[in-house]
């Protein structure tokens, strides 16, 4: 079904699912009106000129030190949660550079070292979001993963939204999960699809004979959704982190 001349709202966008969401409708020809938690997530790169500028204030620390220090430091770690960030322009003043109580002489020549701490950028790592986490900590040799894992390809998930919008026959609660699956069967997937990556042997608390619960797929295929394989989902995430630079193999 086609979007054009249709407009339509998605809350939180730069989320996880809604990111996905707005990709969707946007290739079905919606207008899209997006509201977010953080603009940070989903751009590219950031620049960052908003700092306060006083050439005299009643309390310098207060008003133009901790403003421009802790809102600077906001903004860093925005850009630390949102793995799509790439480069960060900061503009500050050479007032940053040189009030460092070293000497000015003549002899003296100011560069870019001066007053340049590392610390924050070697001890902050990037982030994901947690339901994809799971899978890179199992990869990286977590022994404890949630098991059983009900499972769904975030594509599914937003694919359904779009059908529970466009179908008049939708209402109600869906439960949209792909399968369920032991840590064990995703471990053997992992080792038939990437035979390369050192995994763990075995997991914690992990039961792989144990009965499992259903979750009922019928209400969820009336949208139309025609469900990813854990299989294919669970490629793609590994190629995903491998492509971000989350993993090398």
């Amino acid at each position: 079904m086609s979007g054009e001349g249709k407009v339509v709202c998605v809350t939180g966008a730069s989320g996880y699912i809604a990111s996905w969401l707005v990709k969707q409708l946007l290739q079905l020809g919606y207008t899209v009106k997006a509201t977010v938690r953080d603009p940070i997530d989903g751009c590219d790169g950031v620049f960052h000129t908003a700092s306060p500028v006083l050439f005299s204030a009643n309390d310098p620390q207060a008003d133009i030190v901790d403003a421009a220090v802790k809102g600077t430091l906001n903004v860093l770690k925005s850009c630390v949660k949102s793995p799509s960030v790439k480069r960060v322009i900061y503009t500050s003043s050479m007032a940053a550079v040189m009030c460092n109580e070293k000497p000015l002489t003549p002899d003296t020549v100011v560069d870019e070292t001066w007053f340049s701490d590392p610390a924050f950028c070697e001890e902050t790592k990037p982030t994901l979001n947690l339901s994809v986490e799971i899978i890179l900590k199992l990869v990286n040799g977590e022994k404890s993963y949630p098991s059983p894992y009900k499972l769904v390809d975030v594509k599914d998930v937003a694919h359904a939204h779009i059908q529970a919008l466009e179908l008049p026959s939708a209402s109600g609660r869906y439960c949209i999960v792909e399968s369920i699956r032991s840590s064990t069967e995703t471990l053997e997937i992992l080792r038939q699809l990437f035979p390369t990556l050192h995994l763990p042997t075995k997991l914690e608390d992990d039961k792989p004979n144990e009965p499992t619960y259903k979750v009922s797929r019928k209400k969820a295929e009336s949208l139309g959704i025609n469900f990813i394989s854990w299989e294919v989902s669970l490629k793609d995430t590994i190629e995903s982190f491998k492509e971000k630079g989350f993993l090398t193999f």
